[in-house]
């Protein structure tokens, strides 16, 4: 059943399994902290929640792949070799957009200082931020070129997107939890413009998993460092992917290049 139907069942597994441990979150929240802690962004079962994502793709990459699917998997996360201007389009554009946006909405702090905490700052967040190591082998690696084999490449990265976006519903409803102050519809809309340029970025680095990780980790915490919030940013990665999906044929028409699994 599993092989036959990979996709539905990748998003069956992973929902059960986050929506199941958020809800002891939820629905019992004085055991849970009783037993591990004041509910926040780094308690045990919010990185165990989070990590269904990813820990739900590598199996998945098992079950239908074997070895094989597995090596394929992690030769995406090893690709690394492209151009700088990927890497730039990340680590610097980000933080580009973030001083312009925080200009425009009054709450920018010092572009210097925030510059200044950037190379300190990400390689801690890459570890200590669940979302993009606990998510991508996930929804970029297993759940996307799928997809857009199936839906093409546009409408696979705004169903994926709203699908990535509900599946964060639980966190919205718990407390201490940092969806829990924003607003669902509104982060729905950032979940699928940041897919599409997730999966451009994919697409343009020849199928790395890498950008991604990259560009999860880039969204979530470097606009913070320069005073923009995810929603003063989503009207600029509007602007973005549309030009984007209007500027760039290949990548509407195209398909996620799977590089050749390591030796």
């Amino acid at each position: 059943m599993i092989r036959k139907h990979p996709l539905l069942s990748y998003f069956v597994i992973v929902f059960a399994w986050t929506w199941g441990v958020a809800s002891l979150m939820l629905f019992c929240p004085d055991w849970v902290t009783s037993v591990f802690g004041p509910i926040t962004f780094t308690h045990p079962l919010f990185y165990i929640a989070v990590y269904g994502a990813s820990l739900t793709g590598i199996l998945m990459s098992w079950v239908t792949g074997g070895r094989d699917g597995l090596r394929r998997l992690f030769a995406r996360l090893t690709h690394w070799r492209f151009g700088i201007v990927w890497y730039l389009a990340v680590l610097v554009g980000i933080p580009l957009l973030a001083i312009f946006v925080a200009q425009l909405a009054g709450t920018a702090t010092s572009p210097l200082d925030g510059l200044k905490q950037l190379p300190l700052v990400l390689p801690i967040a890459l570890f200590l931020d669940p979302g993009p190591i606990g998510e991508e082998f996930g929804w970029r690696g297993f759940a996307l070129p799928r997809l857009v084999e199936r839906w093409g490449m546009v409408p696979a990265t705004i169903l994926l997107g709203a699908t990535w976006g509900i599946w964060h519903y639980p966190a919205f409803l718990i407390p201490g939890l940092p969806q829990a102050e924003m607003d669902l519809g509104f982060f729905i809309v950032g979940t699928i413009v940041i897919s599409l340029l997730q999966a451009w970025l994919v697409f343009r680095t020849g199928g790395s998993l890498l950008i991604a990780i990259l560009l999860h980790l880039g969204v979530n915490d470097i606009p913070g460092l320069f005073g923009a919030s995810f929603n003063d940013m989503v009207g600029i990665y509007c602007l973005v992917g549309a030009a984007v999906v209007l500027l760039d044929h290949e990548f509407r028409t195209g398909r996620i290049p799977q590089p050749g699994p390591a030796a």
